[in-house]
């Protein structure tokens, strides 16, 4: 967890096939990405080629 107070985050998905919008708060806090000692904090992994989790994309 963070050790940092963060506002909430608002994620809103529009989906023109049947014309509606979503939208959630998310008010937790959101791991980050930690890659160093190998081992990634996303997904468990070891060796990501990039320095992204192919999770978060």
């Amino acid at each position: 967890m963070c050790d940092y107070p963060q506002a909430p985050v608002t994620i809103t998905v529009y989906s023109t096939a049947r014309r509606r919008i979503v939208t959630t708060s998310m008010a937790f806090d959101i791991k980050p990405l930690n890659l160093q000692g190998g081992q990634c904090s996303w997904c468990g992994k070891y060796g990501h080629k990039r320095p992204s989790c192919p999770l978060l994309k």
